[in-house]
């Protein structure tokens, strides 16, 4: 129970931040910077992008629950988190921008995001799953 806790609050806080950084934020951004094959706002697909973030938060979720044996904390926690976005990001984005025209500033943009995005969601899913534990 204290994983999928830790799931679904680290699901929603990262979604929410994502929402509010990639459509409020930096949308002007990210519209100037993406791909030229990028779809346009309205036609995003929710239903993948949420999939995306199902996926990420299981892989991390999974990686506490097998590798932590005691509470790193909130600053372990945006450690592991942080180390996670740039891992899931910059790899994959360096190896299309050997392919894609896509611009270096997005690249890096995005994936400093996302050491601060995964970074909290690691922390708030460390806090969850050790929350009341004797490692609290």
């Amino acid at each position: 129970m204290r994983a999928f806790l830790g799931f679904i609050g680290a699901l929603v806080l990262m979604f929410s931040l994502g929402g509010i950084w990639n459509a409020v934020l930096m949308q002007d951004f990210y519209l100037a910077y993406s791909p030229t094959n990028i779809l346009p706002p309205e036609d995003f697909s929710i239903t993948s992008i949420a999939l995306g973030y199902i996926v990420l938060t299981a892989i991390m979720t999974f990686i506490v629950v097998q590798n932590f044996n005691e509470n790193p904390k909130f600053v372990g926690g945006f450690m592991f988190g942080g180390t996670f976005g740039l891992a899931a990001t910059l790899p994959l984005y360096l190896i299309l921008y050997g392919r894609w025209d896509i611009s270096l500033t997005y690249i890096l943009v995005d994936s400093a995001w996302h050491v601060f995005e995964q970074g909290l969601g690691g922390a708030l899913l460390c806090w969850l799953y050790y929350r009341g534990t004797k490692n609290d």
